[in-house]
């Protein structure tokens, strides 16, 4: 599979804890770029065929217009192809206006709606524009438009947030047309508003939240395919699950990444050095899809690691990973099943520990 990912670094405001690469919103500077993308999309300079996921992350993909996202998408399709069953994903921010059936005109058959929580005070401490009410407006209006494809974000670690706040957004969003939901817990980076504000999520709450989200999703028909994502059966994120199995996939916009023929490279984090030049901006990060790239993706997913395709691919023994893998087997962190080693939701929030330990 092939993935294109088009980074869009506009937003009306960033959010306080938010460390993706984004400018405030300029629409000159946004006409600008929609043609800098097109101008590398037809250069050739990136030889991909057949596109099955077209991904627009941001920033706030949704303050482009339809006609720019048809135009990056035109040139896509003229010079690389896209499969005509292709998943083509728009991020989309609920304090922003949209057309939606214009959007879904454009080429859009996915939605990716930031709401976060459908209580106010969690959205306000966030720094969010939207109210819950704009995040269900938002959800029905594209669903009247066509799109019946919609992933929602929702995130644990909220100042204020409980146990009985966190059931209510889940039955909140459950009960919108959703097929998808992406969780994630707040997490304070360097360089954010957040960062030494007194803002610290606590980690035991945190914990005891992610175990009850991945309950409650799964008993309304969500269950989990990966570290921080729920999907009905059959609408997991192509786009992202080609991430996680290192298929192929070219990002383009100021920060994006790609992993292409085995060699990983992104473009530096300056929008206006992209635009004077964008093919010297790149960072060469070398090669890609090794064994330790592939267990640590592969133990993202809910399946896990498949040992046999371990073996054949990469040449390695399974044996002193199982070793390893023994003491949290044993402690319910991980388990083996039909030769896949997988963790289970309590060893997901220790993954990165587990991860480390495997490799």
């Amino acid at each position: 599979m092939t993935g294109l990912y088009i980074h869009i670094p506009f937003c009306i405001r960033k959010c306080p804890y938010c460390d993706f690469y984004s400018i405030p919103f300029d629409e000159s500077l946004v006409e600008r770029y929609t043609q800098t993308i097109c101008g590398i999309i037809r250069s050739g300079r990136f030889p991909i065929k057949n596109v099955e996921t077209v991904y627009f992350g941001g920033g706030t993909p949704s303050l482009l217009t339809p006609g720019q996202i048809a135009a990056i998408l035109d040139a896509a399709a003229q010079s690389c192809g896209i499969t005509g069953d292709a998943e083509i994903t728009i991020e989309h921010n609920p304090g922003v206006k949209t057309d939606f059936r214009a959007l879904r005109s454009a080429g859009a058959n996915r939605l990716s709606v930031g709401v976060q929580s459908s209580v106010g005070g969690e959205l306000v401490a966030l720094g969010r524009l939207h109210t819950p009410e704009d995040a269900k407006t938002a959800v029905l209006s594209a669903h009247d438009a066509g799109f019946d494809n919609i992933s929602v974000d929702l995130m644990l670690g909220i100042p204020g947030q409980t146990p009985e706040t966190l059931t209510r957004s889940i039955d909140y969003l459950t009960g919108l047309p959703v097929t998808h939901i992406s969780a994630y817990m707040l997490k304070v980076e360097e360089n954010t508003p957040f960062h030494g504000s007194g803002v610290e999520p606590d980690e035991d709450l945190c914990a005891d939240l992610y175990l009850q989200m991945v309950r409650e999703l799964t008993q309304r028909g969500f269950p989990q395919y990966e570290i921080s994502n729920f999907a009905m059966p059959g609408k997991e994120s192509k786009h992202n699950l080609n991430y996680w199995k290192l298929g192929d996939y070219l990002g383009l916009g100021p920060s994006a990444h790609s992993l292409l023929g085995g060699e990983r490279f992104s473009f530096s984090r300056d929008l206006s050095a992209f635009l004077a030049g964008p093919l010297s901006q790149l960072i060469e990060e070398g090669p890609g899809n090794n064994a330790g790239e592939f267990i640590m993706l592969s133990l993202r997913l809910s399946e896990g690691l498949d040992l046999p395709t371990l073996e054949s691919r990469y040449s390695l023994s399974r044996g002193p990973i199982l070793e390893r893998a023994a003491p949290y087997i044993k402690a319910n962190l991980a388990k083996l099943e039909n030769g896949r080693l997988s963790l289970t939701p309590e060893g997901f929030l220790l993954s990165n520990t587990i991860i480390a330990e495997l490799i």
